[in-house]
């Protein structure tokens, strides 16, 4: 049974494919997290599309705050589902600390009954040895 809500499991996919729409804004695009070169990769987009580099870094603070913004809400959000989640959990933590008390009190009395038929096994049988 899965503990974490939908929205929590949603939340890597929207950012993800947020990511995927700015791609000229994930780094990871450009290089394995190499800020230099993603800041001169955003830069060059400017001097090709023939922008001057303050719009074009203006234009990226501006998405990077958007996105920044969407990020923390969604991390608001799942943390809202998580903490409203997490007595739920508690429950069902209790509830099978409860069930498996009861397996171990089963298998204790079955254990107890299997002495039993032993011990009894072995007086019959001493009995018949006697006679």
């Amino acid at each position: 049974k899965n503990i974490l809500p939908v929205g929590c499991r949603t939340a890597r996919t929207r950012i993800a494919a947020q990511a995927g729409r700015h791609a000229s804004l994930n780094p990871k695009m450009v290089g394995e997290e190499d800020a230099a070169a993603w800041v001169n990769a955003v830069l060059a987009e400017a001097a090709a599309d023939g922008g001057t580099v303050d719009s074009r870094i203006a234009s990226v603070s501006l998405k990077l705050q958007t996105m920044s913004a969407d990020l923390h809400a969604d991390v608001d959000a799942d943390m809202r589902a998580l903490l409203a989640a997490a007595p739920r959990a508690v429950g069902e933590i209790e509830d099978l600390q409860a069930a498996l008390q009861r397996v171990q009190d089963e298998l204790a009395a079955v254990d107890a009954r299997v002495a039993r038929a032993v011990r009894n096994a072995t007086e019959a049988a001493t009995l018949e040895e006697l006679n």
